[in-house]
């Protein structure tokens, strides 16, 4: 499992997170610089190349 945050997300985002990828076993992060919580809206192309880089080949 990938978590995603932007790089520009509120801190409580940022713990929640790293305590999220903390308790799921096998959870990886990924970070989009300056991105927010919002990015699936701001910055779309960037999290389709991160859920691309997951689809198995």
């Amino acid at each position: 499992m990938l978590l995603v945050r932007g790089g520009a997300s509120l801190p409580h985002t940022q713990r929640l997170v790293a305590h999220l990828a903390g308790i799921i076993p096998g959870a990886a992060t990924a970070t989009i610089d300056g991105a927010n919580h919002l990015l699936p809206f701001t910055d779309p192309a960037a999290l389709a190349r991160l859920i691309v880089e997951q689809v198995p080949a």
